[in-house]
């Protein structure tokens, strides 16, 4: 079985989007986020007519020139969101309403930008940076005990 170009995939989806007249296409890779998919592809549709004429129309494309078949499939024909799936790529078309929502690319944006946050602050410093040295103190004394007295009784 041949490798699936899931990059390749994603700019088929994005393309067909756009050339049926989708809105906000967005392809954002994952690939680092999550084991779940590699790539997800959103789009404003502006009716569910389309959102149905563009769902069609990405499983016709890749079933007749990559023999991919969506592993799952979410949401009506006629309904205001479609979820694609087929494993390394997942598609989303949303009307407007339904896609600002959820806003699920913004979630994935924030998280893509967190973990290069986290990438970032573990990379190796380089040999010029030093450790910043621990202030030195002053060994601590204890104070003296003081000497008991004893008073005599008279």
């Amino acid at each position: 079985m041949a490798k699936i170009n899931y990059l390749a995939l994603a700019r088929a989806a994005v393309k067909i989007a756009e050339d049926k007249k989708c809105e906000d296409v967005q392809m954002l890779n994952v690939i680092k986020l999550t084991p779940i998919t590699n790539y997800f592809v959103f789009m404003t549709a502006n009716s569910s007519t389309q959102v149905s004429a563009v769902s069609s129309a990405i499983e016709q494309e890749f079933k007749a020139n990559y023999s991919l078949m969506p592993l799952h499939r979410d949401g009506k024909p006629a309904s205001n969101w479609r979820v694609l799936d087929y494993g390394g790529l997942v598609v989303h078309i949303m009307d407007e309403t339904t896609r600002t929502a959820y806003a699920l690319e913004k979630l994935w944006s924030v998280s893509a930008l967190q973990n290069k946050k986290v990438e970032d602050s573990s990379m190796p410093k380089s040999k010029t940076d030093k450790k910043p040295k621990a202030p030195k103190t002053k060994a601590k004394v204890k104070p003296k005990a003081k000497a008991k007295t004893v008073k005599e009784k008279a």
